[in-house]
């Protein structure tokens, strides 16, 4: 509307078209369209000059009506049930297709399927906004769990073994470690940690988990309370411990992804080989995951392999001289026979 009016004051003071053209930088096909649409209300530039915006924008066929909300009932009514189609959809199971038959049953002359999917994914854009994260080489390592377990067979029995697999990732490079527990209890994940970083050659200065009870004694928003044999190893290797916030998932993007990556590269593959130890199932998890290190990025033309080993391998900390072995220690009352019973071996050890 300024340019408009500009346009409007020099038509006005009598400058020409080609002009205005080079003060307004507008096309003089498009002045003469306006100055023609100003001829046609028969009223002098002058008055024209003092018209508010809506008025020209009518004149010039600017104006744009707004539509009230309410007009199409049918979108009252959607906008209405929204908040109720989100929580429905974080239920297990429940589907856009279920939604939209409970929807168009109650409501039969609702919108149909393929407007009810567009409504409900624009109105998610809206709320589901994300934080980009920018990320610096060498400075986070996460870690997690993968949902679904992997299994070998135990060739005496024969029985079906169930092993959780343990995933972490650089998020700056998408290079990452996946190995098969035989549990996930602390120590197994003490372990995989002394193993990831010895698989990456170097340590990293921060490693962040979510509030699983091997990585958090006491969760906190603010200041969660580490568990004693994560602290050890976590100054054993001069590295920060961080947890994600309770039920934040997005506070650790890069693992949550690199489950997926794991399910898609490493599970799907293994889907149809059969392994009778555990070791044999790391073994071919390490092949796999090798070679998904040595695929480029899509529409990149480098790896992670070497976007790791370019720019990330070099800043990690150097590994300690020493890798971290548990330590357990009990409190114990000395006996009348001057003894003490460590209960982690069974054994009475005589006191001064």
């Amino acid at each position: 509307m300024h340019k408009i009016r500009q346009i409007l004051l020099f038509l006005e003071r009598g400058v020409s078209q080609r002009a205005i053209e080079k003060e307004i930088k507008t096309t003089r096909k498009t002045i003469a369209l306006y100055l023609q649409k100003f001829q046609q209300t028969g009223q002098e530039l002058t008055e024209l000059l003092k018209l508010p915006d809506e008025r020209l924008e009518q004149i010039l066929g600017l104006h744009k009506p707004s539509v009230p909300q309410d007009a199409d009932p049918r979108k009252a009514h959607f906008i209405s049930q929204i908040m109720y189609f989100n929580k429905e959809l974080s239920r297990t199971g429940v589907t856009r297709l279920l939604l939209w038959e409970e929807y168009i049953k109650e409501y039969p002359s609702g919108f149909q399927y393929s407007r009810f999917c567009d409504l409900l994914q624009d109105h998610m854009k809206l709320n589901n906004a994300v934080m980009h994260f920018v990320h610096t080489p060498a400075k986070l390592l996460e870690v997690d769990f993968a949902g679904d377990v992997l299994h070998y067979v135990d060739p005496s029995t024969g029985e079906l073994i169930a092993c959780p697999v343990y995933v972490a990732v650089l998020p700056f490079s998408g290079y990452g470690y996946v190995e098969a527990l035989p549990d996930a209890k602390l120590p197994q994940v003490v372990k995989a940690l002394n193993h990831t970083i010895n698989y990456f050659g170097g340590v990293p200065l921060t490693v962040k988990s979510d509030n699983m009870r091997q990585w958090v004694s006491k969760s906190c928003k603010y200041e969660p309370v580490f568990t004693d044999m994560l602290e050890q190893w976590a100054n054993h290797n001069n590295i920060a411990l961080l947890a994600a916030r309770p039920y934040k998932p997005k506070d650790k993007p890069s693992v949550e992804n690199n489950v997926k990556i794991t399910y898609r590269r490493i599970y799907a593959a293994l889907r149809n080989q059969t392994f009778h130890s555990l070791s044999e199932l790391n073994k071919a998890i390490k092949e796999k995951l090798d070679k998904h290190h040595q695929l480029n990025f899509q529409k990149k033309t480098f790896s992670r392999q070497e976007l790791f080993d370019s720019q990330e391998k070099a800043l990690l900390q150097p590994l300690p001289e020493s890798a971290y072995s548990i330590r357990h220690y009990t409190k114990a009352k000395v006996q009348k026979h001057y003894h003490v019973l460590v209960g982690e071996d069974g054994h009475f050890y005589s006191v001064p």
